[in-house]
């Protein structure tokens, strides 16, 4: 696309105008997931590599760039292509290798086409040519910065201990793994040979470079993509048999959806989201994998569903901060407050004590959270028992996959209430999971 900047010059926008364009739309507060989404549609399929890398690598390394680039800079950049145009050059010469001059040149010039302040153009170069004399340097200071917004790394401070949060931020800032759930039994040789197991039945860690559509499995419609500790879901619900009325609570994109339905072959579960078009994208999802028959798609909020027969098991995989799964929805990072977590934290609370309404006595729960965030997890729960007499934990350390190959930690840590997974390097995010009964009507 040919574009004629406020210079009266016309450009042609490259992978990092594109780039470019999404930073600022995530700084508007668009979501990430989406916005890539919509600009890759517009590269070609070898483009989209790079577009990829630089646009999610800057959004992981936003704090850690701000802080490097601080004493560079008399006061921050507050104007947004300013910014955004900084740190994606900062960012390819300290995190890629990419040529030194385009990530410089091509970065600034694209900025012309986000009419970018010409008073700031100047800076921006000057900044950029002493972050590639001071290269070496940068990146070993780059190694002390946790990458988090300050809040969210007291947070964890005083969740986890300095120490451990420490190490933590440090794996979310890491590229995470690609695991994808294949319920198959007869997994063919090209497939095989881009997968390796993984300690939990039907997960496979994806080993291939490049797409993951290069999956024969992928475009035969035999597996889907899915986080190594979100497939604990199904192992820890239960089996389901097809008598058992089943809610999905907040269900979209639909993937635990999809591997309850798959693993268990007689099941029909009762699929509720409260935004449509996500909703649209399970339903899709199921029908790509064949399993739409047994999915009754409904379009509403959890908190005010009703049903006439009481469920006999729940999956509540609720709203959160999301801070589990940073390392794949970067833009998490930039957009999380103190004041959003509240809010997530008392809409968890509200869907719990609506939702524990409508499961039969004798009936199971399961509670899910993408955090690592106490006040989501443990604490929630906790105070969830202490006000609810007809509820009980059911303790999951007595329920591991069973495996012998690996120690109990594989699969996270038993809390006093619940257990959690934590990201690790080369292995799963950041998942919650507390199993409650009711005990009583």
């Amino acid at each position: 696309m040919r574009v004629s900047c406020k210079w009266g010059c016309v450009l042609t926008k490259t992978v990092r105008g594109h780039v470019l364009d999404s930073l600022l739309q995530v700084l508007a507060g668009k979501s990430a997931k989406q916005v890539a989404a919509v600009s890759q549609a517009k590269l070609l399929e070898q483009q989209q590599g790079l577009y990829s890398e630089l646009f999610l690598g800057v959004l992981r390394q936003w704090f850690v760039l701000e802080g490097l680039l601080a004493s560079y800079i008399n006061r921050p950049l507050t104007e947004a292509t300013s910014q955004a145009t900084l740190y994606l050059g900062a960012y390819q010469l300290l995190f890629t290798n990419q040529a030194e001059h385009a990530s410089i040149f091509e970065t600034i010039e694209q900025a012309k086409l986000q009419r970018i302040n010409k008073a700031h153009v100047g800076l921006i170069n000057a900044v950029l040519r002493q972050v590639q004399l001071s290269k070496p340097a940068l990146q070993a200071k780059a190694a002390d910065q946790h990458g988090l917004p300050q809040f969210l790394y007291q947070q964890l401070q005083r969740d986890w201990g300095k120490q451990h949060s420490s190490v933590l931020a440090q794996v979310l800032l890491t590229k995470p793994p690609i695991y994808v759930c294949l319920p198959a039994q007869n997994i063919d040789e090209a497939t095989q040979s881009l997968l390796e197991a993984t300690a939990l039945a039907h997960c496979y860690q994806f080993t291939g470079g490049g797409a993951i559509t290069q999956l024969s499995a992928f475009a035969n419609n035999a597996c889907w993509v899915q986080d190594l500790h979100a497939q604990l879901a199904a192992h820890w619900l239960g089996p389901i048999d097809g008598g058992m009325r089943v809610l999905d609570a907040c269900v979209a994109p639909g993937g635990k959806c999809m591997q309850l339905l798959a693993l268990n072959p007689t099941a029909h579960i009762t699929a509720l989201d409260i935004e449509p078009e996500r909703l649209q994208t399970t339903a899709a999802n199921l029908q790509r994998m064949g399993l739409h028959a047994r999915a009754t798609l409904l379009c509403g909020d959890a908190l005010q569903h009703q049903t006439a027969k009481p469920y006999q098991r729940i999956l509540l995989d609720a709203p959160c901060s999301a801070t589990g799964i940073m390392r794949r929805q970067s833009d998490v990072r930039l957009h999380r407050s103190p004041a959003d977590i509240q809010r997530q934290v008392a809409l968890q609370a509200a869907l719990l004590d609506h939702l524990w309404t409508q499961l039969a006595v004798g009936g199971e729960l399961l509670y899910i959270t993408c955090s690592i965030l106490k006040a989501e997890n443990e604490t929630q729960i906790g105070q969830f028992l202490q006000r609810t007499p007809n509820a009980a934990e059911i303790k999951l350390s007595g329920q591991l996959p069973s495996n012998n190959h690996v120690p109990p930690a594989y699969w996270g840590e038993n809390r006093p209430f619940g257990r959690q997974c934590m990201p690790t390097p080369n292995g799963g995010d950041g998942f919650y999971y507390a199993k409650l009964t009711k005990t009583a009507p």
